[in-house]
């Protein structure tokens, strides 16, 4: 049961990792935009960002109290 749930977090911590790895470009693309005026697409990366943001966000809290959980279960 232990070795499942540590393959559990493994695997949503390599998936989250692409996932923050995304927020931080959609961070970057608005930057870009701003800078260069490019309106439509700051906007259209804006609603990306706030689509997947809190939910990253989440995932991330999820998988840390999993880990929590784990270690406690260890000890």
């Amino acid at each position: 049961m232990e070795d499942k749930l540590q393959e559990i977090i493994n695997d949503a911590n390599e998936n989250l990792e692409r996932d923050e790895n995304k927020v931080k470009k959609l961070r970057g693309r608005i930057e870009f935009c701003q800078a260069h005026n490019f309106k439509e697409e700051e906007r259209i990366a804006f609603i990306e960002l706030n689509a997947i943001e809190m939910i990253v966000f989440r995932y991330r809290n999820t998988i840390n109290e999993l880990g929590k959980t784990l270690d406690a279960w260890n000890s």
